[in-house]
């Protein structure tokens, strides 16, 4: 089961360390950041850095707009992270398993992706590979192959304790999301930005994770109406990649209007329509439901 609302292990970059006290001290770090107050220990060694580096970043003028939101950090190990307010029951709600991309986050800072969602209706389990395989080869020191990853979110997160489960995925993490829902039946898996792995170039290197069978297939049962794809309208290769494969597996697509980057969420972010998105995202009970998308 995941740690304790107490732990406090260390996390592996600068930005994730700075997300990890926007959740552990939201209140304490707002005032840092927007008032310039004095920093709380064990945190004071950062004084400088986070002066410098965030006086002046989209998170400090979202963070001055916003109220905290109540989440709890628990670390399950350093590349899987649980948030939660355990004030609110989880049987009222949605379980967001979220598979990051690239750079260890999902797409933006942790903190604004969490702050867009109610810690009253969503429990967070924040999900890395530093390896970039893809989740093939799990999440360090916590599954070493995607099916041990699988298993145990499984026996770790019980889904009959929610009301609902999500798995969700930005670039890198999208795919991997699409593949959980497959295997598990949870109720809706969503993509963002689809980024399909380079497993040739790994076994020619040979760097190649160990394979299971991939449910991402033309074998593949084509109605999956709680597959979602996202991507940005004026992105080729993800809108591409997003349309070959919503037809492949017979998911629904979500065309994100006059977007041409790939970071889909920071667009919305900075047009303030980031959160009710998300919410939409989620806790839509239709299967196929009519989306409604802006960002102007």
């Amino acid at each position: 089961m995941p740690g304790s609302a107490t732990d406090t292990e260390p996390v592996a970059t600068f930005d994730q360390k700075v997300d990890a006290w926007i959740v552990d001290d939201a209140e304490a770090c707002k005032a840092l950041l927007v008032h310039d107050s004095l920093v709380p220990p064990p945190y004071a060694e950062l004084y400088a850095e986070l002066t410098a580096m965030f006086s002046g970043r989209l998170a400090t003028r979202l963070m001055a707009e916003v109220t905290p939101g109540t989440y709890q950090r628990r670390v399950i190990s350093p590349s899987a992270l649980f948030f939660t307010d355990p004030g609110f029951p989880t049987k009222d709600k949605t379980l967001v398993l979220a598979f990051a991309g690239r750079q260890q986050r999902l797409m933006i800072p942790n903190v604004l992706f969490l702050q867009g969602l109610s810690a009253k209706h969503y429990d967070i389990v924040l999900l890395s590979d530093p390896s970039q395989h893809h989740f093939k080869k799990g999440c360090p020191g916590y599954a070493d192959s995607f099916m041990g990853l699988v298993n145990a979110l499984e026996r770790d997160m019980p889904r009959a304790n929610y009301r609902r489960t999500v798995a969700f995925g930005v670039s890198m993490g999208g795919l991997p999301a699409i593949r959980y829902a497959l295997v598990t039946g949870v109720e809706r898996g969503i993509c963002v930005g689809a980024r399909a792995s380079w497993d040739i170039y790994r076994l020619l290197i040979g760097d190649a994770p160990p394979h299971f069978y991939d449910p991402i297939c033309a074998c593949s049962k084509l109605d999956h109406p709680g597959l979602v794809f996202v991507y940005g309208a004026d992105n080729e290769k993800d809108r591409d990649q997003a349309r070959d494969f919503s037809k492949l597996l017979g998911a629904q697509t979500v065309e994100v209007p006059e977007v041409s980057s790939h970071n889909i969420l920071a667009t919305m972010l900075e047009s303030r329509t980031l959160g009710p998105f998300l919410d939409q995202l989620f806790r839509a009970k239709a299967a196929r439901f009519a989306w409604s998308v802006a960002h102007g």
